[in-house]
């Protein structure tokens, strides 16, 4: 992994997961681990990352509504410390092709695969 962020668009999610406190946010600090994680890895090379709260959409475009209507994976963390990937090789229109929900510690190799393939 590089010791770099990808791009300032995965320097402003994080920064946005570190103004999530409080005890509803307790699964936060994980998924943040697993973002940072992410956003150094050469999958994310010029890929934007955009936070909608706790919600981290990966995609190759770097504009609304591009990035939202374009292909792209989401990453959701659940507050029971798991995170919800789905991945929408076609945009949002014809809804998510592959979903799958995992542990923090397992989801990393298969969420990196997804964003790999956009």
């Amino acid at each position: 992994m590089n010791e770099e962020l990808a791009n300032d668009s995965w320097r402003h999610a994080l920064a946005f997961y570190d103004t999530l406190q409080g005890p509803q946010w307790g699964h936060i600090p994980g998924f943040r681990r697993l973002v940072s994680a992410i956003g150094r890895s050469v999958e994310a090379r010029g890929l934007t990352a955009v936070t909608s709260h706790e919600i981290l959409l990966v995609s190759p475009y770097t504009k609304y509504p591009d990035w939202f209507d374009g292909r792209h994976v989401r990453l959701v963390p659940l507050a029971d410390g798991q995170v919800r990937v789905e991945r929408y090789p076609a945009g949002s229109q014809l809804g998510a092709a592959e979903t799958w929900t995992a542990t923090i510690e397992d989801v990393q190799a298969g969420a990196l695969r997804a964003i790999g393939e956009l």
